[in-house]
């Protein structure tokens, strides 16, 4: 087997095991329609762009668009996990290293909360419905597991279906942790991953469609 096979190899592996958390269906910063899309939107992409291809250049631009929206930056600087993830792609054991760097990059960019959670209090207590789909968009920006538990732990007092999408993770979660690193049982894990964001995304959507209601959630 070649050198290149090898390294190709590898860098498949990488991006399987990465795209199970992106939420690749975002848009690019470099569409030409980005410039009009909402703010909370627009921090998701850069977000993702970040994570999904670390550059110098997409950590200036998620950095100056914080700024410039006031947002709160994390203290630590995220420029040596780039020049950790060029170091380790080149090593044999790169997918295990990888792992390893990906949380610590996922746990810098949730650390950035999404914008849906500041929306959704302007919601709290005149339209519940609107407040807990705000709510729910929020925690799918999300990478790290922590996050996505804590938040969906939090909601259940104001959204009883909130406990069936953290059991739903925490059994995607339980299933990631046993599963092999081959190329098809990462297309599986990315499999059920889809399956779980989009019952939530049916929820947000049966939410937004519902007459504004003060008090308790519909749940769906």
């Amino acid at each position: 087997m070649s050198l290149f096979t090898v390294i190709f190899s590898v860098l498949i592996l990488l991006l399987l095991f990465r795209i199970f958390k992106l939420h690749l269906r975002l848009n690019s910063d470099k569409d030409p329609a980005f410039k009009n899309l909402p703010k909370a939107v627009k921090l998701a992409i850069l977000k993702e762009s970040l994570l999904n291809e670390p550059t110098k250049g997409n950590l200036i631009k998620l950095t100056e668009f914080c700024r410039l929206e006031n947002l709160a930056l994390p203290k630590e600087d995220y420029s040596p996990f780039i020049e950790e993830q060029v170091r380790i792609s080149r090593t044999p054991d790169a997918l295990a290293l990888d792992n390893a760097l990906f949380e610590k990059e996922a746990t810098w960019l949730d650390s950035i909360t999404p914008i849906e959670f500041e929306e959704a209090k302007e919601f709290l207590s005149e339209n519940k419905n609107e407040f807990i789909a705000k709510t729910l968009t929020g925690i799918l920006r999300f990478y790290s597991d922590e996050k996505i538990e804590n938040s969906l732990q939090s909601l259940i007092p104001d959204f009883q279906k909130a406990q069936d999408f953290l059991k739903g993770y925490q059994e995607l979660k339980q299933y990631r942790e046993e599963s092999l690193s081959d190329e098809e049982s990462l297309k599986k894990l990315r499999s059920k991953r889809n399956a779980w964001e989009r019952s939530v995304e049916d929820s947000i959507q049966y939410l937004t469609q519902l007459e504004p209601t003060p008090g308790q959630a519909k749940q769906h």
